[in-house]
């Protein structure tokens, strides 16, 4: 599970920073220099000065999170079941600037962020790492929770309607029923349960 702030412990070096304590635990993106409205998501790992003669340099070393649209084609046919803010913490990792940080977020695991009433800016969640060498899911999409009779993953972004009977969360369109119509109806019972 990943929690609220994903983190490693400090290790104590001396080219670390000291004024990195209060960015060190969060997640950060990282400006895109092709698309100045898609910026990358990271973890800060480490934050470490260089300096030189001219001036001091300060780099970060994060681990990167792939999102829906960086994962392969293997995966094409989960897409429906994965949110536009669903991140994958991935194995990959770099060093960059410490200009290139663009601001904050919270990444939570998908049963924290299942729970909020509102999805506040610049939160995602995480329910599987990816390793991006072997270009796999831990765990794989095949193992996410479902619970529509149709077996595909949860997606928060979709809407659910669950069944008065049988108390299964059932994807509106598995069952022909929008948000709209599903405010109008005072209990649902589904097709399995009739």
């Amino acid at each position: 599970f990943f929690f609220l702030m994903i983190r490693r412990p400090p290790r104590s070096t001396q080219s670390r920073s000291s004024a990195a304590s209060d960015v060190y635990k969060r997640q950060v993106f990282i400006k895109s220099e092709d698309d100045a409205n898609n910026d990358f998501v990271c973890k800060l790992l480490h934050i470490f000065k260089c300096d030189t003669p001219e001036k001091t340099l300060v780099f970060v070393e994060v681990q990167w999170y792939y999102k829906k649209s960086d994962l392969p084609r293997t995966y094409h046919n989960f897409l429906y079941s994965i949110s536009e803010n669903e991140l994958f913490l991935s194995t990959h990792q770099d060093i960059v600037p410490v200009e290139c940080i663009n601001g904050g977020l919270t990444v939570l695991t998908l049963q924290e962020y299942d729970m909020l009433s509102s999805i506040p800016p610049n939160t995602f969640f995480c329910r599987s790492k990816y390793d991006h060498v072997a270009k796999r899911l831990d765990p794989p999409p095949e193992d996410w929770e479902k619970q529509c009779f149709c077996n595909k993953p949860i997606n928060p972004d979709l809407f659910y309607i669950m069944c008065d009977k049988c108390q299964r969360w059932l994807h509106g369109d598995c069952v022909h029923i929008t948000r709209e119509e599903a405010d109008n109806i005072d209990s649902f019972i589904c097709d399995m349960c009739k």
